[in-house]
């Protein structure tokens, strides 16, 4: 691949037989290049302290027949929920009585809980351009796991004080 640069003349540090320089770039590309897909994962400094906390209310999730087939690979649903705890739970305070019962029924998760069960601000902090935040949030199985994970941190003071998730004891 080339590239066709023109010199000023009066500021060249170049002897040059004509007006034009030719260049050439050379790019390397390897596979990563297009397959990695770069999105928020929260903050590291805030996120060090949650890490145990994190995997234990993953593993319950994933523990939920429901939750099966996201749970191949945790990555993104960690990065998620680093985000929400790196935003102390979107100023989200209080969660419902029976988060609990209903976070952990594969029968109520089968079907999906209403949208309104809830905080609209939760919802709200998951919309992304990001095409794997796209995906959770559009799927309403996968959305609904993410919402009760992320409430569950909200049931425990958005993960503080305690490594051990209140629904997963």
């Amino acid at each position: 691949m080339g590239a066709l640069l023109r010199a000023d003349p009066t500021h060249s540090l170049v002897k040059e037989t004509s007006s034009k320089v030719k260049a050439q770039v050379k790019a390397t590309v390897n596979a990563t290049t297009f397959a990695k897909v770069e999105y928020p994962c929260g903050d590291d400094a805030k996120v060090a302290g949650f890490t145990k906390y994190r995997k234990r209310l993953v593993d319950g999730t994933c523990g939920i027949v429901t939750a099966t087939p996201f749970c191949g690979d945790t990555h993104g649903f960690e990065c998620m929920l680093n985000e929400f705890y790196s935003a102390g739970c979107a100023g989200v305070s209080s969660a419902p009585a029976d988060l609990c019962e209903k976070c952990t029924d594969p029968h109520a998760l089968g079907y999906g809980l209403d949208k309104t069960y809830f905080p609209f601000d939760v919802e709200k902090f998951y919309e992304s351009d990001f095409s794997y935040f796209s995906t959770i949030a559009h799927d309403e199985v996968l959305r609904t796991e993410l919402f009760c994970a992320s409430m569950m941190m909200v049931q425990d003071g958005c993960a503080s004080g305690t490594t051990v998730p209140t629904c997963f004891k």
